[in-house]
């Protein structure tokens, strides 16, 4: 019984300094992240997917062939609202990827915001590209 008291003495302190509660960090690089905003196109996403497919303009071999599929892209948009950092994940060729990164380097974004603070921020888009009888090049 004498053991059992000096063992029950020793171990309860530990059990009593592993309960500690977690200090809030004050540095910004282990500060909890919360985006206020993400990087949007100013008019929302049915604003921008209209003005890609009124703006874009597909080369004659496009027109040809009648491409079709989808063009993945990546950018980052910067702290200005300009895109860069363009990066073609899938596309349909026939020159019409560059044509698209051609057209989004005039798109201007609000930029994302996380802590009050802008920040640049990567994002995604699927493009739908459908070329059909009676297009023309604008």
């Amino acid at each position: 019984m004498k053991y059992f008291v000096i063992v029950l003495f020793v171990l309860f302190p530990c059990v009593i300094y592993s309960q500690t509660t977690q200090t809030k960090y004050d540095d910004p690089q282990n500060m909890d992240v919360n985006y206020t905003r993400d990087a949007t196109y100013p008019g929302g996403d049915i604003a921008f997917f209209t003005f890609v497919a009124e703006n874009l303009k597909y080369s004659n071999e496009a027109i040809e062939n009648k491409v079709n599929g989808d063009i993945l892209i990546s950018f980052d948009v910067n702290l200005d609202g300009s895109l860069g950092g363009f990066n073609i994940i899938s596309g349909v060729g026939y020159g019409v990827d560059e044509a698209l990164i051609t057209l989004l380097e005039t798109v201007t974004f609000e930029t994302a915001i996380m802590n009050g603070t802008k920040v640049k921020m990567n994002t995604m888009y699927t493009f739908p590209i459908y070329v059909g009888p009676g297009m023309t090049i604008k």
